[in-house]
């Protein structure tokens, strides 16, 4: 059961998607987890700069906060705010 979700804001569309290490490095972990049980890996799009993913447990959903944000640092993207939300 997918008990919590992220959401993710990023400044700019381009935030998202442009950046092969980036993109590699963010379908890897989903992938990861995916296979881990921990989310469905499938993004669910709010607008253009917003995705909402689901999440088994609060530590799941963490988690990704946590490597996302880093990644994005790492790779000069802009996240406006992260936070995670229960599912109902």
């Amino acid at each position: 059961m997918l008990t919590k979700a992220t959401i993710i804001e990023y400044q700019a569309e381009q935030d998202i998607f442009e950046g092969v290490e980036y993109n590699t490095s963010r379908s890897n972990k989903l992938n990861e987890m995916a296979l881990a049980g921990k989310t469905n890996d499938l993004p669910l799009v709010i607008n253009d700069t917003t995705y909402k993913r689901l999440w088994t447990d609060q530590a799941a959903a963490e988690e990704w906060i946590n490597f996302i944000t880093a990644l994005a640092v790492t790779h000069n993207k802009t996240i406006v705010s992260a936070q995670i939300i229960d599912n109902p």
